[in-house]
């Protein structure tokens, strides 16, 4: 099964589609965990039950994008 990453339209806002595309799905999976991690660029990662992985700018943030899409 694929894992997907999905993008927050803060996050989003906060660092241009750009910055999102040329992220290495495989390499970010290894630093999530059950719940929110800080990442270097001041941003949160988390992942769901099916392993997908979410970035955002806070825990509040409700609006994903699958970064396939950008």
């Amino acid at each position: 099964m694929e894992r997907k990453l999905y993008v927050s339209d803060e996050a989003i806002e906060k660092m241009g589609k750009g910055y999102f595309k040329k992220i290495d799905v495989d390499n970010l999976a290894h630093q999530a965990d059950d719940g929110f991690v800080k990442l270097e660029d001041d941003l949160l990662l988390s992942r769901d039950d099916m392993y997908d992985l979410y970035i955002s700018v806070s825990e509040e943030d409700a609006c994903f994008n699958d970064v396939e899409n950008l």
